[in-house]
């Protein structure tokens, strides 16, 4: 029986077959996975507990494939957690402005607002003293046309319709980070924290008047 000679057209599929390299960080995490887990088992041998040869580059290849899987599951975890984290941030923002509305039936103005706040603060309600002042900063800026006021609307939403009032988005930014802080976080309101919610109001006060007398000024 006579054999087809073959070779050339081996010698010329090899010549096209290229293989690629794995990654190099792949490469090294598995030579230090190797050694780690060689030196486990050397030290595990010492006591006369063995569990064959599980050091070899199969054994080794597998473990890698666990821990990236594992790598991959933690890493959609976080995301997936970040999403919901995110999702609640988003409703609490929305919901502390609809607390205001839902506090008393008569419709407040800014200087309402600000009135309540030291009514709140006289008795030492400085958690709905601060809740008051932030309202107050939204009905400030509903009023003077800077941005509409809506229950449903978002502090990120806000901060970011702001981007064309630059001056007034850090102060804003601080009173709301202290509100938030107190009403969803852990924080603990007091007059410290009351003073500064004025201060940051204050701040956004003084930048619309500027911003009015502006506009006067070039009619």
């Amino acid at each position: 029986m006579k054999y087809q000679e073959v070779s050339k057209q081996l010698s010329q599929m090899s010549g096209d077959y290229q293989f690629k390299d794995p990654p190099e960080f792949l490469v090294t995490a598995q030579d230090y996975l190797a050694k780690i887990i060689r030196n486990i088992v050397d030290f595990l041998r010492q006591f006369r507990i063995d569990f064959g040869d599980i050091a070899d580059t199969k054994s080794v290849g597998d473990i890698m494939q666990v821990l990236i899987v594992s790598v991959m599951v933690v890493v959609i975890l976080l995301v997936l957690f970040t999403l919901y984290k995110r999702m609640n941030d988003l409703q609490r923002q929305a919901q502390l402005a609809r607390i205001g509305l839902a506090s008393g039936l008569e419709v407040l103005d800014s200087k309402a607002w600000r009135i309540r706040a030291q009514e709140h603060a006289d008795i030492s309600d400085w958690r709905e003293a601060c809740r008051a002042v932030y309202m107050s900063s939204l009905y400030l800026m509903d009023e003077n046309g800077v941005l509409k006021f809506g229950p449903t609307r978002t502090n990120y939403e806000y901060y970011y319709a702001l981007s064309s009032f630059k001056k007034l988005r850090q102060p804003f930014r601080d009173l709301v980070n202290i509100v938030e802080g107190i009403w969803f976080g852990n924080d603990t309101a007091t007059k410290d924290e009351f003073d500064k919610c004025l201060l940051h109001l204050n701040k956004m006060e003084t930048e619309i008047a500027q911003k009015a007398k502006e506009k006067v000024s070039d009619v």
